[in-house]
């Protein structure tokens, strides 16, 4: 026998007794907002919700006379594209709005969490295929009182979101025909940005689907998540401004610092970073506010909300200078050092290479030009080439000195190992610990060789102040880095 529109249908509760809105008692406003959730963490809450008012009369279930049939209601949180979150989250609670809640059988009934991971959403559709459930189904019991208000229900354990995947919330309410309770989910018709979804088979709805595709466009869920990074802690993810010649440098534990690179005819004092921060944190000063960078580097401010954890960055804006930024030879076997403050810059090639012709690609600033030009072959077997930087324009010049050394294969900065040269600045013993250690040697910038020791404590009381090579050698492998005399 063909069912009737009255037995099984969609209905929009419009009943008189019905029709206001939810309150928390008569004398106060006719709109819930959430509790107050006083835990002091690093969570934050996520939310599509323009508003947390819970209006019965746009909530949608499939139903027989208000006696709900299987509804499952489904919010997509998009958390890196959306939301912009850099790294895993982990859920930990889940917020619904209750808009009503009858139990058949006394004062309680049984709802479901489930969450899923969705690699690709394009913000129109949800396909059941592509959901993969993460973590365990909650089971949750509403309470009749919890009419009107919205339900906080703790996910335990928390449930950890890869870093490039959506979040799917799925609010399962199963069949209470049984038991002839009545359960609709909250919302309002206030605004979202993004879709409220549901299915319900008893009314031929078997795929997730967009409630205004069947004609319920005023159901908009009130949903909210809270949830942390997996490592919640302070950072700038990227600080950008118009301009700039380089990539930013953002240094974090333990410089915290952050340095861009002007054109040389910048004007400082005017200057709006564009700044990206994880969500729920703010930072002072504000993205997109006129900084005056003229007067030295300015303090930055990351600081959880919720938590009050904080840290800042100094951040240096710079005109860019007559600096060698890089240089390389094809023939060479490690890192590249440059002396910012001697102007000098080394670079190692392997034993039995011809210093004779040697041709450095040398990296500038822009409007900067290098003489002799790079990629120009030079004669480095006897002394350091000098090389002058100047601007295109601008009366900025400086003379830099670059030396091509002779080094044992797999030459290595000894950041990329577990080697501590201390202290540096030195001013007469130096110490060295490194595994293996063999035996090391004190070049100049030129690359001769000044000292040799197999020690570990090495005393260089005899050399002038200034910058020097420090060569490492252990087992089969060198160590090449700079220190300081003092």
């Amino acid at each position: 026998m063909k069912k009737t529109a009255l037995f099984i249908l969609f209905n929009i509760i419009t009943f008189i007794t019905f029709s206001q809105y939810f309150s928390l008692s008569e004398n106060q406003s006719k709109t819930c907002f959430p509790k107050i959730n006083q835990k002091i963490d690093t969570s934050f809450v996520l939310t599509h919700s323009a508003h947390q008012m819970i209006d019965l009369s746009t909530s949608v279930s499939c139903n027989h006379n208000g006696v709900h049939y299987t509804n499952s209601f489904y919010r997509v949180f998009d958390l890196k594209n959306f939301f912009n979150l850099n790294s895993d989250w982990s859920l930990q609670e889940v917020q619904i709005g209750i808009a009503q809640a009858v139990s058949g059988t006394g004062s309680e009934q049984p709802l479901k969490i489930i969450t899923y991971v969705m690699s690709d959403y394009n913000g129109e559709q949800i396909i059941q295929e592509n959901l993969h459930q993460k973590g365990d189904t909650i089971n949750v019991t509403i309470y009749n009182s919890d009419a009107g208000y919205i339900k906080y229900m703790p996910i335990i354990p928390s449930v950890s979101i890869p870093l490039g995947n959506s979040l799917v919330v799925e609010i399962f309410v199963p069949d209470g025909t049984e038991y002839n309770h009545k359960l609709y989910i909250g919302s309002n018709d206030l605004g979202q940005t993004d879709n409220t979804y549901i299915k319900a088979p008893a009314c031929s709805v078997y795929e997730p689907v967009n409630v205004e595709n069947i004609l319920y466009p005023d159901m908009m869920l009130v949903m909210n998540i809270r949830g942390a990074y997996d490592a919640a802690y302070p950072e700038i993810n990227n600080f950008a401004i118009e301009g700039q010649i380089v990539e930013t440098e953002i240094l974090n534990e333990p410089d915290y610092t952050v340095k861009i690179i002007m054109p040389a005819d910048t004007v400082l004092n005017q200057l709006k970073p564009e700044i990206e921060i994880p969500a729920g944190y703010t930072i002072s000063p504000a993205s997109g506010e006129i900084i005056d960078f003229s007067i030295g580097p300015v303090q930055y401010t990351v600081t959880n909300e919720s938590s009050k954890i904080s840290q800042s960055w100094m951040v240096y804006v710079l005109k860019a200078e007559p600096d060698i930024v890089g240089v390389q030879i094809p023939e060479q076997n490690g890192q590249t050092v440059i002396d910012n403050n001697n102007h000098s810059v080394v670079v190692p090639v392997p034993f039995g290479t011809d210093l004779t012709n040697i041709a450095p690609e040398i990296t500038l600033y822009q409007d900067f030009n290098v003489n002799p030009l790079s990629e120009q072959p030079q004669n480095f077997s006897s002394a350091p080439v000098v090389y002058t930087v100047s601007h295109n324009t601008l009366p900025l010049s400086q003379a830099w000195d670059i030396s091509v050394i002779e080094a044992a294969s797999d030459v290595h900065s000894i950041a990329e190992k577990n080697i501590t040269i201390y202290p540096n600045p030195v001013s007469d013993f130096l110490n060295i610990s490194c595994e293996n250690y063999l035996y090391s040697e004190i070049l100049s910038i030129a690359g001769k060789t000044l000292l040799r020791s197999d020690k570990n404590l090495y005393n260089i009381s005899s050399l002038s102040n200034g910058f020097y090579i420090i060569k490492i050698y252990a087992e089969d492998l060198i160590y090449l880095s700079k220190i300081l005399k003092q």
